[in-house]
């Protein structure tokens, strides 16, 4: 395992596994979607008066997409990357770890997004998280943090 300072904030750790430790060439280079938590509400018309009634709310499932690029020096070398990618990100229920918030998980599937785009020996592409809970833990405790809600 190579040292820690070569991974970008948004390097993803998948069950204790960071991507970048298992493909050499592969990049994390942003991802989107972990930031807002916004809570849903389901609401009726008061029949006679003005406004709605709250009638509940809820937080939706969260989808945070991850943009990659995998380099390689040919193409055979760059699809059996990608297959290596692939098997990865086949997972359901997975532990997910940011590098930038290494004492927080989240529960997710993941597929991907986009067909990846075509480079000469490297592609760049998407893959989504999807967290049917939409909350955050701390690696040490058993409840969700919820630190910013919308």
């Amino acid at each position: 395992m190579r040292e820690k300072n070569y991974l970008t904030f948004s390097a993803v750790k998948i069950n204790g596994t960071y991507i970048e430790d298992v493909i050499v060439g592969y990049h994390t280079l942003s991802n989107s979607g972990r930031d807002t938590l916004t809570k849903e509400y389901v609401s009726e018309r008061n029949q006679g008066s003005d406004g709605e009634l709250k009638r509940g709310s809820s937080f939706p499932a969260r989808e945070i997409k991850v943009e990659y690029l995998i380099e390689a020096a040919s193409h055979d070398e760059f699809h059996e990357k990608y297959e290596k990618l692939s098997t990865m990100l086949n997972v359901e229920d997975a532990q997910i770890i940011f590098n930038d918030e290494a004492d927080k998980y989240y529960i997710g599937s993941i597929y991907f997004g986009e067909e990846p785009q075509e480079g000469q020996h490297w592609r760049s592409g998407e893959y989504v998280i999807k967290c049917y809970d939409p909350f955050k833990y701390a690696v040490n405790e058993t409840g969700p943090v919820i630190t910013q809600v919308a």
